[in-house]
C-alpha cells in the first residue's frame, strides 16, 4: 500500500450492509487520521451513488450487493 500511495494511488473500499459501514469507517480513518499522521487519499465506493447506479443499470442489480 505504501508503494501505491507513493505513486499517487488511493484506497478504494466497498461493502454491503454492515460491511459498507465498516468500509466507510476505514476511509474516514485514512482521510482524517488522528494525531500528526498525514491524510491519505481514499474513497468509499459504497457511498458513491454513481457507482451503485452504474452497476445496477449496466450490469445487474444483483451484482451491487452480491457476496462472492
Amino acid at each position: 500500500m505504501a508503494a501505491r500511495f507513493a505513486a499517487s494511488g488511493r484506497l478504494l473500499s466497498f461493502g454491503n450492509g454492515g460491511s459498507a459501514t465498516d468500509a466507510q469507517e476505514l476511509i474516514i480513518l485514512f482521510l482524517a487520521p488522528e494525531g500528526s499522521a498525514r491524510p491519505l487519499p481514499a474513497l468509499s465506493l459504497a457511498s458513491d451513488a454513481s457507482v451503485l447506479t452504474a452497476l445496477s443499470n449496466d450490469v445487474c442489480v444483483d451484482v451491487v450487493f452480491a457476496r462472492r
